[in-house]
């Protein structure tokens, strides 16, 4: 698999928009629900991830809202992008618990983020195997925070052999 990362960290080799918009085509690629979602990475840094969602037709409720399910799918690829840029190579990471708390309605667009703190990623990179959990939060369009939440990300890299 591409070094998705490497592409992303590297600010001489492409512009930044285009950078993301490849990231978006390869993990597109590998993971089906985040093509079909539509979903867009729009920030990545060390210590946190934004994940943008359209409002778009398919992905809405009853009330013409952003569906819950997917709300909770983009807080799940912001904690799971954000703990595999730091995690052993080649380590397999797996989403154990979703945990998120409705507080509002959003309005329109949405845009999940994902963070942890410096010791955190500290001892994600020390680590072979573990389980951490990611603090998350949704911001609708007009900027009012709808979820809160953690997801509970487990990583194991493969035995030497």
């Amino acid at each position: 698999m591409v070094d998705l990362f490497k592409l992303l960290k590297n600010p001489g080799y492409l512009p930044r928009n285009i950078r993301y918009k490849i990231f978006n085509i390869i993990l597109g690629r590998y993971s089906i629900y985040f093509r079909t979602n539509r979903l867009k990475v729009v920030d990545v840094t060390s210590n946190e991830v934004v994940i943008a969602l359209k409002n778009h037709r398919r992905l809405r409720d009853r009330q013409g809202c952003v569906h819950a399910m997917a709300s909770s799918l983009a807080c799940e690829y912001a904690a799971g992008v954000l703990v595999a840029q730091h995690v052993i190579d080649k380590a397999s990471l797996v989403v154990k618990n979703v945990h998120v708390n409705f507080r509002k309605r959003p309005v329109g667009s949405i845009k999940a983020f994902a963070g942890l703190h410096q010791d955190e990623i500290a001892s994600i990179g020390k680590s072979a195997r573990g389980e951490l959990s990611v603090a998350v939060h949704v911001v609708d369009s007009l900027g009012k925070r709808v979820i809160d939440g953690c997801v509970v990300v487990v990583w194991r890299s493969p035995k030497p052999s």
